[in-house]
């Protein structure tokens, strides 16, 4: 399993200092806030140090989409992230955009928060029905990876077994090995914090490998 931190919530160059310090240990997750303004020099920082993950979870028409995920692939992000509710057609562009870069398409299915009843509500349907199918929906278009919870992991392993499964963690030491048992690929960790009390737990994870990239 992959660990990636997540360096919201700081400017971008507290942000840079703090990936610096965290060295080889793990990859960065960057959210919406650090890709704004300053973001995409940022991006390319965090690249000269390691691996990136932006979870942007880009969204709207397909040429947009499409756009932007190439813009922060060639940037150095080593995987782009993308709402799978737009459906098939902004995935595909995303894929096709960032062809030959290096980078994955991850499709995001649905936020962590939604509880079981929000999700009936809403929707009709239950959770798992609308992940796998999201899950389904995005694996066919071309993405690689696949954002879920823990608890989604096994519906994501039967639909997408090829995909990268990636889980956004909260700051539960429980989730996070609950995560590594049900076979996460990625774990994207709260705040550089938590590396030290993942590394308490014991759990065997390894630092992410850095994408060769064509430029």
């Amino acid at each position: 399993m992959e660990l990636f931190v997540r360096l919201s919530g700081r400017s971008a160059e507290e942000a840079f200092v703090t990936a610096r310090g965290i060295g080889s240990a793990a990859g960065f997750a960057v959210d919406v806030d650090l890709v704004t303004g300053i973001g995409p020099a940022l991006v390319s920082a965090l690249d000269e140090l390691g691996p990136v993950l932006v979870l942007a979870t880009l969204c709207g028409p397909a040429p947009a989409v499409g756009a932007a995920a190439g813009r922060l692939a060639r940037l150095g992000a080593s995987w782009v992230t993308v709402s799978a509710m737009g459906g098939a057609a902004p995935v595909a562009a995303a894929v096709a955009a960032v062809s030959g870069t290096g980078c994955g398409i991850a499709a995001t299915t649905l936020a962590a928060a939604l509880e079981p009843g929000e999700v009936a509500s809403l929707t009709g349907s239950t959770r798992g029905r609308l992940v796998s199918r999201l899950a389904e929906i995005a694996v066919a278009a071309g993405a690689t990876g696949i954002v879920g919870t823990s608890a989604d992991l096994g519906v994501l392993a039967q639909v997408a077994p090829e995909a990268v499964r990636i889980v956004d963690a909260g700051p539960g030491v429980a989730e996070w090995a609950d995560a590594e048992r049900r076979g996460a690929g990625v774990l994207v960790l709260p705040d550089p914090e938590a590396l030290s009390r993942f590394g308490a737990t014991g759990a065997a994870a390894a630092a992410p490998r850095k994408n060769k990239r064509r430029r």
